[in-house]
């Protein structure tokens, strides 16, 4: 009698085995057409925020590819996952004169990271540097403080809605851009950007000497608009070489004194008009 009590527990333990595969199997079975992915902390969820990621960048710079290539990963995160996260390239023209003058640089964009610098108690500029949201700051290469100010921007409110649509002429070198804009602030401005989506080049003398570099969301222009009006338009003519398949609109509402992006949205260009504005 004593010897059978070890084979009954052995049966039971097999048994209870047995059950929890069948359990197991039936959860899978039930949840294969419903099959949810939680966010990680790399992984910010969806929210009502939006992240707009200005990178000040030079093709002369040697510490700038590795910030480049950051700011084409956070864009290839953002379309993959579906989030509002809007990647702008702004190449500055101050290390034009040390080798390699980069060929997609502005004073303008010099001129607009130095609009930053008193917001960051900044006594002078840098590349690479990239600014979140217009209100955090740092070296743009630290892919780990880029995903930190990112998991930030998209969950806090935007607060803004903005419609864009985007249209170009029929010889493809003017485009009109139709805004229509829902904001409480009274200072805020409407930046619209257009990017050109990839670009690759060869950069022949300077740090980068014999490298081959690519970037995302090269800004070609960009206009400022005061929003004393909820809607309007501006334009934007075409670079020599870009076409409007390889360019898009990027818009984004920032408040005039603290720099803060209040909202944005993104549209390709479109040969015609209609009567729909994109969100």
């Amino acid at each position: 009698m004593m010897g059978s009590v070890p084979l009954l527990w052995k049966r039971l333990a097999m048994f209870r085995s047995l059950c929890f595969v069948i359990f197991g199997f039936v959860l899978w079975s039930c949840g294969a057409g419903s099959f949810q992915v939680t966010a990680t902390a790399d992984e910010p969820a969806t929210s009502r925020g939006v992240a707009v990621v200005e990178l000040f960048t030079s093709q002369g710079c040697s510490s700038c590819p590795s910030a480049d290539d950051v700011l084409a990963k956070i864009h290839a995160w953002g379309e993959k996952k579906g989030q509002p996260v809007y990647c702008l390239s702004f190449h500055v023209d101050y290390w034009n004169s040390l080798g390699w003058a980069d060929p997609f640089s502005r004073p303008e964009f010099t001129a607009r990271q130095r609009e930053y610098a008193p917001s960051f108690q900044a006594r002078r500029i840098y590349t690479p540097q990239m600014i979140v949201n217009g209100k955090t700051e740092f070296v743009g290469s630290r892919r780990s403080e880029a995903m930190q100010a990112l998991k930030a921007a998209l969950k806090s409110p935007a607060g803004t809605t903005l419609h864009l649509q985007a249209t170009m002429s029929g010889d493809g070198r003017m485009g009109t851009v139709r805004y229509k804009v829902t904001v409480d602030q009274p200072t805020a401005v409407l930046n619209i950007a257009l990017v050109q989506k990839a670009v690759e080049n060869s950069v022949l003398r300077g740090e980068n000497a014999g490298h081959d570099l690519a970037h995302v969301n090269v800004v070609r222009a960009l206009q400022s608009v005061s929003l004393d009006k909820p809607s309007g338009k501006v334009e934007l003519t075409l670079p020599q070489g870009l076409s409007a398949s390889s360019a898009r609109v990027i818009a984004y509402v920032q408040h005039r004194q603290s720099r803060q992006v209040l909202g944005a949205t993104a549209v390709d260009f479109v040969s015609a008009p209609s009567d729909k504005l994109g969100r």
